[in-house]
């Protein structure tokens, strides 16, 4: 109690370093809260998490696929002795419930032993039996989070019948609360195949999941994986040479990009912290001065160094629990307004939240903080010398020349952390805006876009899609304030599971030997007023129109710029022709159905998850025959909303078909936005971390300029008083300040442009030196530590001399 009465005597003082630490304390609770949800935090139901891995394919590291085929998984869980309960997954969509109102979810097939391999349990009922599996039976689980939202938390549906995807279906289980695995999944269901067995070795499409063997690492597991990777390109080298296998955590999904925004927050994180550390030194050096009276007379009563020191400490460790309690409200605060720009289909496990864990980091780092800013200055204020103190009498300590400077080099060096901060920020906030400005290749302005589908387990007959799909079209067109609408397999621009990646060949030239050998492009079949739905421009030659698309095959094609530059450099793409390889459908004894160039349009560029440059080969969707699902894409004219379609939507759809439900219904510009959402996420959040660190920087030169003015107070009131001119000692006042923030400027401009130089050569996205930045973050700063000076250097022209002399 005496201490906090002690504090509240200088409320000043205790403001300011509560403030300090509390911003400090927020920055790292909110940085190990976003590093727990995306490293550390374990996913719910799954068992001895390090152990379970993802198995991914593909034709170089750079250049992953989601999965492979059924076929290759099989050889592998035949093969690995790496790998324990090696199985896929298969995305699928499930529609239930009323057909005038019907309900879609995410589901998944899951291949035999999947929640065993995981050590997942329900919370309700049973998991599948071996037969289930075995049979592919009408049998499901539920996600608890479908449970209640759609069930209510009904404990008799364990046991009853769903009519999922038109096929009655016995719920046996629940799974527990947070379990989704692999992504945002409802309802999970025995593997089963559309139709006819997977015989095609390069259908990557299927996530691969495994555990490790007891003893093995994930180093000895890819070892494993290599060599079996050569085997298989000997025993089928049409299609296997080439193909790698990769191991990696069972979340981790992350790219250099996103490994590298994570290191530059932890250590924005780790700056902040170190200028409120020394704010808050500076703050205790200052005010320690003030009290030298006090400790000479504690010391000439009895009191010892160490229990000077203790008491020292002891007003420190209650500043920093004030200032640590409030930093962590405040973190909740800052957490909530960092979600509000995570879209809502991000992984389920991603909820920035603090728990337990996240609490004793913020702890930890409240403890040592504290003893970082108090220890010293204890240490130096507790070395009196009663023979000078006592000498003093009634008049206040004034500051040594080691003191003042040890004060202004900690003012520059908060400056000078300052300036990296912002650097960094800056450097974040250009490169999300020249990415988010780039031309996209599309105007997504007034355009409405929608998932519908028909699921093959539910429309079996090959004749449905084909009429549903034609008369979808001439229906939306239908709906008021519609210009146009068009359907297309995936979305440009939109991240997608299973990016329609294709080889080919070339007329006249020689076919590759293997497919890794051939060229790769993004395949995407839409119908003709998708170009215009889109705005997607036409270069040269013309569009597929609706005969283009009345065969069973593609007589057809039209390539963007990049496939033209990419693989027509020097000659007219228009009137060549291109197939796609017969390997690619497992039908290597068919004959090869050319498909003749008719034009270019512009390139759109790539979703952030695409590896490969943008080139695509666009072809016309079949009249005669169909995929199962297809993305609609409606522009409105100007002046309507484009979400407010979505009803009317629906409402088309359901008169074509009844029970078939629409889903994803988004804007153009949302799906446009969302690409950037990790960028703008950590550019924002880097923005909230510079902001406290310049805020934190102003407060100590704030400080510490009002601390030299007292320490002055006497001087300038004799100043004054034998008539000097209150602009020269406002000058003089100034130029002291000044001194500190060209020192502090100088240095953090060369320390940031040496880690941003060092970083360029590991992270190709970081540019080392961009002149705007560096030209705005010397201008911010200085404006902002001038404005720190100005006020104290203001205040002490308007010091009356016989008020100064009078208080000494």
């Amino acid at each position: 109690m005496k201490i906090a009465r002690h504090l509240l005597h200088n409320p000043g003082f205790a403001f300011i370093a509560i403030v300090a630490i509390a911003l400090g304390i927020s920055t790292v609770t909110t940085m190990f809260a976003i590093l727990d949800t995306l490293v550390f935090r374990p996913v719910p139901g799954i068992e001895n998490q390090e152990q379970v891995i993802r198995v991914r394919a593909g034709f170089s590291p750079e250049h992953l696929l989601p999965g492979f085929s059924q076929v290759m998984g099989n050889d592998l869980r035949a093969n690995s002795r790496s790998l324990e309960g090696l199985f896929l997954t298969m995305s699928r969509t499930i529609i239930f419930g009323d057909p005038n109102k019907p309900v879609r979810v995410c589901g998944a097939d899951v291949t035999e032993g999947a929640f065993q391999t995981l050590g997942a349990q329900p919370m309700l009922g049973r998991l599948f039996t071996k037969e289930e599996e075995a049979s592919a039976a009408p049998v499901a689980l539920l996600s608890h989070e479908l449970w209640i939202r759609k069930f209510r938390g009904d404990r008799n549906i364990v046991g009853s019948e769903l009519v999922l995807n038109g096929n009655p279906t016995k719920i046996v289980g629940i799974m527990p609360p947070g379990f989704r695995f692999p992504d945002q999944i409802d309802i999970w269901l025995p593997w089963r195949d559309d139709g006819e067995p997977q015989k095609n070795r390069l259908g990557f499409i299927n996530p691969a999941w495994a555990r490790l063997a007891p003893g093995v690492s994930r180093a000895k597991a890819q070892t494993e994986l290599d060599a079996l990777a050569k085997s298989f390109a000997t025993q089928h080298p049409e299609t296997d040479k080439g193909i790698l296998f990769r191991v990696t955590h069972f979340r981790e999904g992350g790219s250099d990009e996103k490994d590298s925004a994570l290191l530059l927050l932890l250590f924005s994180v780790i700056v902040v912290q170190l200028i409120a550390c020394t704010n808050v030194a500076n703050l205790l050096l200052a005010r320690g001065a003030t009290r030298f009276r006090e400790m000479t007379i504690r010391s000439a009563l009895g009191a010892n160094r160490s229990r000077l020191i203790w008491q020292m400490l002891s007003e420190s460790f209650l500043l920093g629990l004030v200032g640590s309690s409030i930093g962590i409200l405040a973190s909740y605060w800052i957490l909530d307004g960092i979600s509000a720009v995570i879209p809502s289909d991000m992984p389920s496990w991603m909820q920035l939240t603090i728990d337990t864990r996240v609490l004793v980091v913020s702890t930890a780092a409240a403890l040592i903080s504290t003893l970082l800013f108090g220890l010293f200055p204890a240490i130096r204020l507790s070395k009196v010398d009663l023979h000078a103190g006592l000498k003093e009498g009634g008049r206040g300590m004034t500051d040594s020349r080691f003191a003042s400077r040890l004060r202004s080099h900690l003012v520059r060096d908060q400056l000078a952390l300052a300036v990296v901060l912002l650097i960094f920020a800056g450097l974040s906030i250009r490169g999300f805006l020249r990415d988010q400005n780039q031309l996209p290749g599309i105007d997504p302005r007034n355009v409405f876009t929608f998932r519908v589908g028909l699921p093959p387990l539910q429309f079996k007959e090959n004749t449905v899609q084909p009429q549903f799909f034609g008369a979808l079209v001439p229906e939306l067109v239908k709906i008021p304030g519609v210009e146009t609408a068009a359907l297309v397999d995936v979305l440009p621009m939109s991240s997608h599971p299973y990016l329609p990646i294709a080889s080919f060949m070339q007329e006249g030239k020689p076919k590759a030997k293997s497919v890794v050998d051939q060229p790769y492009t993004l395949r995407r079949t839409a119908t003709p007023g998708i170009f215009a739905a889109l705005k997607i421009p036409l270069v040269r030659g013309r569009l597929f129109d609706d005969a283009d698309s009345a065969g069973d095959d593609a007589q057809v094609v039209v390539v963007d710029e990049a496939f033209a530059r990419e693989y027509y450099p020097n000659a007219d793409v228009l009137g060549k022709k291109i197939a796609w390889s017969p390997e690619e459908h497992g039908k290597d004894k068919e004959p090869v159905k050319w498909m003749t160039i008719i034009g270019v349009v512009g390139s759109v560029i790539p979703a952030s998850g695409e590896k490969m440059s943008p080139r695509v080969v666009w072809e016309p969707i079949r009249k005669t025959k169909t995929d199962n699902f297809y993305t609609g894409v409606l522009r409105v004219h100007a002046g309507i909303d484009p979400a407010s379609l979505a009803e009317r939507v629906q409402e088309a759809v359901l008169r074509l078909r009844q029970g078939v439900p629409i889903y994803y219904p988004r804007t153009m510009e949302d799906v446009y936005g969302g690409e950037f959402w990790e960028r703008r996420f950590f550019t924002i959040t880097m923005s909230i971390f510079a902001g406290a660190g310049v805020f934190l920087a102003a407060i100590g030169i704030y400080a510490t300029m009002a601390y030299h003015v007292s320490q002055r107070r006497r001087e300038i009131g004799v100043r004054i008083a034998l008539g000097a001119d209150p602009r020269h000692v406002f000058a003089m006042l100034m130029n002291h300040g000044a001194r500190m923030i060209t020192e502090g400027l100088g240095i953090g401009l060369g320390v940031a442009y040496a880690i941003t130089w060092l970083l360029a050569r590991y992270l190709g996205n970081l540019v080392a030196f961009d002149g705007i930045t560096y030209a705005i973050v010397a201008v911010v700063l200085t404006l902002t530590a001038l404005a720190a000076c100005w006020l104290p250097s203001r205040k002490a022209t308007a010091i009356e001399p016989m008020d100064a002399l009078r208080a000494e």
